[in-house]
């Protein structure tokens, strides 16, 4: 685990999990990655276009909030813990006094987003506190894009395997449209996965 921004407005940590722990994402990415199981951008909670009401996201995504009615079934949501380890919170000391709310947060919910040709996120805002994106894709790698942008900050940050990206949810944030290298079968499982924690007052 290594922490490869010096921003104070967003954190990145690269080689976020260990090698076990993604053994053990990818056995129930595995298990999910499939049409009837991944829904549609309306049915996953998308941000819609202030003017003209259309879907801000093209992607397949799901809750696991919602799938597991006990979280300790589930590698992923066991697993992603981690995100609220002392060792990450004290990261953000010196960082903007938004990351300090971490303290005062108490529910935060998980989406698997999944990305393949010609998908993408356009600007928009979450309504946590706090949100965590963790990427990771197999090898190898068969698609360009799916970078983070920040316009506000004009910042890009680059997609890589295993990165973990922090930043306040109100903060504009938009993913790059994805360009498949090789033609691949829908839910291949060789495009970009997103796994989102939101995290919440609530």
């Amino acid at each position: 685990m290594k922490v490869t921004s010096e921003s104070n407005d967003f954190l990145v940590i690269d080689d976020f999990y260990t090698e076990d722990e993604q053994i053990n994402i990818w056995k129930e990415l595995d298990f999910l990655t499939y049409d009837r199981k991944l829904m549609p951008p309306e049915e996953t909670g998308t941000a819609h276009d202030q003017t003209t009401g259309e879907a801000l996201k093209k992607n397949s995504a799901l809750f696991l909030d919602r799938l597991y009615a006990r979280r300790e079934l589930s590698n992923i949501l066991n697993i992603n813990r981690k995100l609220f380890s002392q060792e990450i919170i004290d990261e953000f000391n010196g960082m903007d006094n938004c990351f300090k709310y971490i303290h005062h947060t108490n529910y935060d919910a998980t989406l698997i987003s999944y990305y393949e040709e010609k998908d993408y996120y356009k600007a928009h805002t979450d309504s946590s506190i706090l949100t965590y994106l963790y990427w990771c894709h197999k090898e190898p790698k068969k698609f360009e894009g799916g970078d983070l942008i920040l316009p506000e900050l004009d910042e890009g940050i680059t997609y890589k395997n295993n990165r973990l990206v922090i930043f306040p949810s109100w903060r504009l944030h938009e993913v790059t449209p994805i360009k498949m290298i090789e033609e691949v079968e829908p839910y291949s499982g060789y495009g970009r996965y997103c796994i989102t924690n939101f995290v919440y007052i609530k």
